[in-house]
C-alpha cells in the first residue's frame, strides 16, 4: 500500500506518448492530441519507432532519444511490448506509466499473465507506478491533464471520479458533460496490477482539490487494504461506491452473500453505496447542501394527501422510518388547518395552505424532539404561490438546524425557487420520491460515518474466552483429519467462550440414542443426522416430548426407515439427543459466520428456524463487533421488530443477542481455522439467548494474528506498565471510548502547552474533533496515551502521543501533549520511546515532526532521543527527524 510516485501519475511535469506509426487517428495520436488541447503545460513527446511525426508533433523512435525523462509514459503499444518499454523508462527516470493496451475482459491466459508479471517485475526497480493495463486514462482538468484515448473533455471541479470499466467511463463522461457537472480527477483503473482502488483512494484522501470521491467497482480486492484506505478517505471527504455485480456468478443459486459482504464493507468503511450513475451525482450534490442528519425519522408535509402518501410509500418501500409526532405537535398542526387529517404522518396542511401556514408547520414539525428532518412537498395548488412559500420556508429555516428536503412540484419549480431554497440550505427536487431518497442518503452516510468511527477491540470488556481451550479441540479434529466439529466439540467451544448452549450428545444407533435420552434426563429431542439431508425436518427427521427411552429408539427407527423410503442413498450417522427446551415465547434465530474470499470471516444476523432460506431476512457484517456495531447489525433485519416485542409478547433480553453477535465476532477473530459457523436456531426471549443447533466447519490455516481480518481490531498486546513520578500507569493504544478523558485531558493543559501542541491557541474540541483523535484506523495511525487513576480511583488520561504513517509506511508524522501538571516528569520520553520501538518494529524508515521555536522543552527533548533539529522553512518552526532504519 503506497502513494510513492503517483505524483508523477496525477500532476506530471512532462508526458511521453507511445505508439505504433499508425494513421493520424491511433490511439497514441489521439492521446497526443487530447494533451495539447486540454492546456497541458509541459512537454508531451510523442515515441514511435517509424513515424517522424505524431499529431503534427515531433517524434522520437524510443525512450533512449528523449530530449527529457518523462514524468509520466502513456502506452498506447501491443502489450508485449510493455514490459521491455517500462524497463527502459524507468532507467530513464520515468516514475510512473499509463498501460492503455489490453482488454480487462477477456479471459486470462497463460501468456497475458506471463506479461503482466513481467510489466511489474520490470517496474519495481525503478519504483514505477503502473495505471492498467485496459485503462482508459486519467484525466486532470485543473492541470491540463487529458492522457487518455477519449475524445470528450470534462470540465474543472471538485469531484472525482474512479472506474474499472473503460466503456463506463465513456458513458460517465458523457453525462457530466451534458449535466455540466466537472471533474478534479477522472481515471479507469483498467486491470489494476499495480495502481489500485486502495491506492487511488490514498490519493485523493489528502488532495484538497477533491471535495468529493465517486467510485464504481465492479470488484473489490486486497480487503485489508482497501478497507484501510477507504476509511482514511470516507473519514475526510464524502467517498460514494456504485457497486456492481450483486449476484455471486460463482453461487450455484445466483446467491447475493457476495453482495451482502460488499455492501456491509462499504458500510464500515463510511461510505455511501447507490444503485446507478445520476444517482451517484444526485448523492453527493445532496450532501454539499445537507451537512448533518442526527438520525433516521423522518416528517413529511404536504399540501394535500396525495403527494404526502407517495413520499410516505417511499420511505416505506426503502425501509425507513416515519416520525412519530409528539401531542404537542399534533396538537399544533390541527389548530392550523382545524382537521385530523394533519395529526398523522404524512401532514396534510390541505390545499388552501397559505405560506404562512408552511412556516408555521415546519417550525413545528422541526422543534419536534421525535422528528429528525422533513421532507416539505408543494403542489401549485391554492393560496400559497411557490415563491411565496420558499420564501417562507427560508424564514422558519434560519432559527432551524434540522435538514429539510423540498419538493416544488409543477411550474413552481423554477430558477428563483431554486435560488430562494438554495440560499437557505434547502435541497429541491423534482417528485416526492427523489425528496424522500435524498433524505435516504444522507441518513444513510451519516449511520456509515458512525460506523465508521467504531474501532472495537477483539473481545468485549469483560469478556475472557478461554481461547486456549476451543483451540485445543479444533487442533485435535485438524489433526484427526476433519474438517467439522461435532456437535459436543462445537458444544465445549462455544462453552469456552460463554455463549449459552443447550446439551446435546449424538448416538450412533436407536438404542443408543435411547440411553443416551436416558442420560440426559427425559423428556427430550431427537433429530436425525445425515450429511446429505440439509433440513431433517422436511423428511420428519426430528421429533419433540420423547418421555421415555422406548419413545426415543422408537422414533430413531421411523426415521431411519423414513430416509431409506424417500431417499435410499442418502447416509446416517447417527442421531442428536438433546435436552428438552421449553421456551414457547422464544424466536428463532441464526446467528453465525463464514470466511469470504475476499474480506474474510464476516459475521452473519437473520431470522432462523427451518424457512431461515426462504424467509432470506439476514445481514452481515465484518468483525471485530462492539455492542453498537452488533445493534446496528441486529437492526437492518426484519426479525428485529418481533424482537421487539409484539401481541402482548415481552421484548427480548437484547443485550445477550447483541453481545452472542460480539462472542461469535471474536472467536472466527481469534482462531482462523474456523471456516464458519452456524446457530440455527439461536432461541432468544425476555431470558437470553440459547443455541439449540449448531454447525462448525474448520480448516488448516497459516494466519498470523489478526492478519486474516479486513479490518484490524484493537491491538491489546501492544499494552504495558510503566512507573512514573512514583506512580503507575498503563501504556497503551488509545480506544473510542477514552473520548472523555481525552477531552479531561484538552481541558487540563495550559494555553501555551496547547499552542506548542496545536501551533494555536485552540478552545473547546467539538465530539467530531474528539472523535477522529480517539478513534482511528490502527493500520494507519497509531496513539499511545498514558492512563492512570485519580485519587478517587476514576481513569484519567496524563499524556498522548501519536503518529501518522504514509500509506507505504516509509515515513510517520510524530505529536506528543503531555498534561500540563505531569511535566517535567519523564512522561514524555517514555511515551516518546514507546512510539519509536512501535514504529521501528512496524518498518516506518523515519519519525518526523515540528516543533515551535520558543518550546524549549520538546526541543531538548527531541536532541536528547537523538532526533536531527533543522529550521523549517515555516517561520518560527523547527523540523526534528530521526532515522530508524537499522
Amino acid at each position: 500500500m503506497s502513494i510513492r510516485n503517483l505524483e508523477s501519475l496525477f500532476r506530471p511535469t512532462s508526458i511521453a506518448v507511445f505508439g505504433a506509426a499508425t494513421p493520424s487517428d491511433g490511439t497514441a495520436a489521439r492521446v497526443v492530441r487530447n494533451l495539447r488541447a486540454s492546456g497541458f503545460p509541459g512537454p508531451v513527446i510523442p515515441v514511435s519507432p517509424d513515424a517522424a511525426a505524431m499529431a503534427s508533433a515531433i517524434a522520437y523512435p524510443d525512450a533512449e532519444h528523449l530530449p527529457i525523462p518523462a514524468d509520466l509514459a502513456v502506452l498506447c503499444t501491443p502489450m508485449e511490448d510493455v514490459p521491455r518499454l517500462v524497463d527502459g523508462l524507468g532507467r530513464r527516470g520515468t516514475r510512473a506509466a499509463i498501460v492503455l493496451s489490453g482488454d480487462r475482459r477477456l479471459p486470462e491466459d497463460a501468456v497475458t499473465q506471463q506479461l503482466k508479471t513481467a510489466m511489474l517485475q520490470a517496474a519495481r526497480p525503478h519504483l514505477v507506478r503502473i495505471l492498467g493495463p485496459a485503462s482508459i486514462g486519467m484525466m486532470a482538468p485543473h492541470h491540463g491533464v487529458n492522457a487518455s484515448s477519449t475524445a470528450t473533455v470534462p470540465s474543472a471541479g471538485k469531484i472525482a471520479f474512479v472506474t474499472q470499466s473503460r466503456a463506463l467511463a465513456a458513458a460517465v463522461l458523457d453525462h457530466a458533460n451534458a449535466t455540466g457537472i466537472g471533474f478534479s480527477y477522472f481515471l479507469s483503473l483498467g486491470a489494476a496490477v499495480d495502481v489500485d482502488l486502495g491506492d487511488v483512494l490514498d490519493y485523493l484522501a489528502s488532495d484538497p482539490a477533491t471535495r468529493a470521491v465517486l467510485v464504481h467497482a465492479e470488484a473489490i480486492e486486497h480487503a485489508r487494504k482497501f478497507m484501510s484506505s477507504a476509511r482514511a478517505a470516507a473519514r475526510t471527504k464524502p467517498v460514494l461506491m456504485v457497486k456492481a455485480g450483486r449476484r455471486s456468478n460463482g453461487a450455484p443459486d445466483g446467491s447475493d452473500v457476495a453482495d451482502l459482504v460488499a455492501d456491509a464493507a462499504i458500510r464500515r468503511a463510511g461510505m455511501l453505496r447507490v444503485r446507478t450513475i445520476p444517482e451517484l451525482f444526485d448523492a453527493v450534490e445532496t450532501l454539499t447542501f445537507v451537512q448533518r442528519v442526527h438520525g433516521d425519522r423522518l416528517a413529511v408535509i404536504a399540501n394535500g394527501s396525495g403527494p404526502g402518501l407517495m413520499a410516505a410509500d417511499a420511505l416505506d418501500g426503502a425501509g425507513g422510518t416515519p416520525a412519530v409526532l409528539a401531542d404537542k405537535t399534533r396538537q399544533a398542526l390541527t389548530a392550523l388547518t382545524g382537521h385530523d387529517r394533519s395529526r398523522r404522518n404524512p401532514i396534510d396542511i390541505l390545499g388552501d395552505a397559505t405560506p404562512k401556514r408552511y412556516g408555521d408547520a415546519l417550525a413545528a414539525v422541526l422543534d419536534d424532539p421525535g422528528v429528525d428532518a422533513a421532507v416539505l412537498i408543494h403542489s401549485p395548488v391554492g393560496e400559497g404561490p411557490g415563491g411565496d412559500v420558499a420564501a417562507a420556508t427560508a424564514e422558519t429555516m434560519k432559527s432551524r438546524k434540522k435538514p429539510v428536503f423540498a419538493c416544488w412540484l409543477g411550474q413552481d419549480h423554477d430558477d428563483a425557487v431554486q435560488r430562494t431554497l438554495g440560499e437557505a440550505g434547502i435541497p429541491n427536487y423534482g417528485s416526492p420520491e427523489d425528496a424522500v431518497r435524498a433524505f435516504n442518503h444522507v441518513a444513510d452516510y451519516w449511520k456509515n460515518q458512525e460506523t465508521l468511527m467504531q474501532t472495537p477491540g477483539s473481545a468485549a470488556d469483560g469478556f475472557v474466552p478461554d481461547v486456549d481451550h476451543a483451540e485445543t479441540i479444533i487442533r485435535t479434529a485438524l489433526a484427526a483429519g476433519r474438517d467439522r466439529l461435532t456437535i459436543r466439540e462445537v458444544t465445549q467451544v462455544f462453552r469456552a467462550y460463554a455463549i449459552p448452549v443447550i446439551d446435546t450428545l449424538t448416538a450412533e444407533t436407536p438404542d443408543e440414542a435411547a440411553r443416551f435420552g436416558e442420560a440426559l434426563g427425559l423428556p427430550v429431542a431427537l433429530k436425525l443426522v445425515s450429511p446429505d439431508i440439509v433440513h431433517p425436518t422436511d423428511i420428519g427427521g426430528v421429533a419433540f416430548d420423547l418421555d421415555s427411552p422406548d419413545d426415543v429408539r422408537r422414533s430413531a427407527l421411523a426415521m431411519q426407515r423414513r430416509l431409506q423410503t424417500l431417499h435410499p442413498e442418502a447416509r446416517v450417522e447417527g442421531f442428536h439427543v438433546q435436552e428438552m427446551v421449553r421456551r414457547p415465547e422464544a424466536i428463532e434465530l441464526v446467528a453465525g459466520a463464514f470466511t469470504d474470499p475476499v474480506f474474510g470471516p464476516v459475521v452473519l444476523f437473520g431470522h432462523g428456524g427451518a424457512a431461515s432460506g426462504v424467509i432470506a431476512d439476514r445481514a452481515v457484517a465484518l468483525p471485530p463487533l462492539n455492542m453498537a456495531l452488533a445493534t446496528e447489525l441486529v437492526g437492518r433485519t426484519r426479525v428485529a421488530r418481533l424482537l421487539a416485542g409484539y401481541h402482548g409478547r415481552d421484548p427480548a433480553y437484547m443485550a445477550d443477542v447483541h453481545l452472542t453477535l460480539v462472542k461469535l465476532a471474536h472467536l472466527m477473530a481469534s482462531i482462523p481455522a474456523i471456516r464458519s459457523l452456524e446457530i440455527n436456531p439461536l432461541l432468544a426471549d425476555s431470558r437470553g439467548v440459547l443455541a439449540v443447533d449448531a454447525d462448525m466447519r474448520i480448516g488448516p490455516s497459516d494466519a498470523v494474528g489478526a492478519g486474516h481480518l479486513a479490518i484490524k481490531p484493537y491491538p491489546k498486546e501492544l499494552e504495558e506498565r510503566a512507573t512514573i513520578d512514583g506512580r503507575t500507569v498503563v501504556l497503551r493504544p488509545i480506544r473510542p471510548e477514552d473520548e472523555p478523558e481525552h477531552r479531561a485531558l484538552l481541558d487540563q493543559v495550559t494555553p501555551d502547552d496547547m499552542r506548542f501542541r496545536f501551533f494555536t491557541v485552540m478552545r473547546r474540541f467539538e465530539h467530531a474533533a474528539l472523535a477522529r483523535f480517539t478513534q482511528i484506523d490502527y493500520d494507519r495511525e497509531m496513539a499511545f496515551i498514558a492512563s492512570g487513576q485519580d485519587r478517587h480511583g476514576s481513569r484519567e488520561t496524563l499524556g498522548v502521543v501519536r503518529a501518522i504513517a504514509d500509506p507505504g509506511h516509509e515515513r510517520a508524522e510524530f505529536a506528543i501533549l503531555v498534561r500540563s501538571d505531569m511535566k517535567g516528569k519523564g512522561l514524555g520520553r517514555t511515551l516518546m520511546d514507546k512510539l519509536i520501538r512501535y514504529c521501528r518494529r512496524t518498518g516506518v524508515a523515519e519519525l518526523r515532526g515540528q516543533v515551535l521555536i520558543d518550546n524549549h522543552a520538546m526541543r531538548r527533548l527531541a536532541e536528547r532521543i537523538g532526533f536531527a533539529v533543522t529550521t523549517s522553512a515555516e517561520a518560527d518552526v523547527l523540523d526534528v527527524s530521526l532515522s530508524l532504519k537499522p
